[in-house]
């Protein structure tokens, strides 16, 4: 019988899991930080939401819409920015349990990271109009389109928010939902791969300033994706120093 072969992902589930035990990391110091942080968070996520509504837009032809909402983003980073600004003031003045500062310190600039990105994948695409029909390039197959991977990208930060909200809960919690955050990110990575390779089906009859409009988009919706799996592995950090 042929033996399934897990994800990189589902083995750190299974090795980390099972060095963990009951763990709460909570503290004074600490809840209103994670109060910033999942603040944060749920920018990120309207970020990506928007981003998703605004290739609808250019899909549909509609470049002015599809501005107006790369500008709303925009604005969505700048209100991300003054919550990170906010938390690393009162991270710095802050104790934390453990010595973790350096590590809350390190999530939030990744969590911005995520907003930044975002804000560079509207950007990019909305920087030079695409003929008619050219969006459709990152569209077509099911399950392996830009919007599937902008779901794949939102399921992400979402179980990254549940895993800030479960270091006040419980840590074999949030590892999973970490681990849930790496496991998005491995199918976003496929999309992606997918993706690269549809356009360069298309540069024969694109032009390069196209093919590298097309390209540079869909990198930066890696470049999301990865962020928020760098975020999780701090999280995993948090989790394995606390129970150290």
């Amino acid at each position: 019988m042929a033996m399934t072969r897990s994800s990189p992902a589902e083995d750190r589930r299974t090795v980390v899991g099972r060095l963990l035990g009951s763990f709460r990391l909570s503290g004074r110091k600490q809840e209103p930080v994670v109060r910033m942080i999942l603040d944060h968070l749920k920018l990120a996520v309207d970020a990506v939401s928007e981003l998703k509504r605004m290739l609808d837009r250019l899909r549909a032809d509609d470049w002015d819409a599809g501005r107006g909402i790369a500008h709303k983003i925009a604005e969505l980073e700048k209100q991300a920015d003054g919550i990170h600004r906010n938390a690393v003031m009162k991270i710095a003045r802050g104790a934390f349990f453990s010595g973790t500062k350096e590590d809350f310190l390190r999530l939030i600039e990744a969590d911005d990271q995520i907003v930044d990105y975002v804000k560079d994948a509207a950007r990019v695409l909305t920087e030079a109009p695409l003929s008619a029909g050219t969006v459709d390039i990152l569209f077509g197959e099911i399950n392996m389109a830009a919007p599937d991977m902008l779901s794949r990208i939102v399921a992400a930060i979402q179980a990254l928010t549940d895993a800030v909200r479960a270091l006040e809960i419980d840590a074999k919690q949030a590892m999973d939902r970490a681990i849930a955050v790496e496991m998005a990110e491995e199918e976003a990575d496929d999309i992606k791969e997918r993706l690269l390779g549809r356009i360069i089906e298309r540069r024969g009859e694109l032009d390069p300033l196209v093919i590298l409009q097309l390209r540079d988009f869909v990198l930066q919706l890696d470049n999301i994706a990865d962020a928020a799996e760098d975020a999780s592995d701090i999280i995993v950090e948090l989790i394995v120093k606390a129970e150290a």
